[in-house]
């Protein structure tokens, strides 16, 4: 994944309580991805909500928008 991709949650990232306020045809954008350690983390931008909205999720939390 690459910044710009459009993304929507995985169902790992849809098993986490954290995320129930996205909904499962939610589209994002990948805004940054950030490289602590050995363990990509990716920032979304979710499209229903405002642009200061944003949330940091591990690869296997995304997929890739259909």
């Amino acid at each position: 994944m690459k910044v710009g991709d459009l993304v929507m949650l995985s169902a790992a990232g849809r098993g986490t309580g954290l995320n129930k306020h996205i909904g499962h045809k939610e589209l994002g954008i990948i805004k940054r991805i950030i490289t602590p350690h050995s363990t990509n983390l990716y920032v979304v931008n979710w499209m229903k909500y405002s642009a200061n909205f944003c949330s940091r999720y591990y690869r296997r939390e995304l997929r890739f928008a259909k």
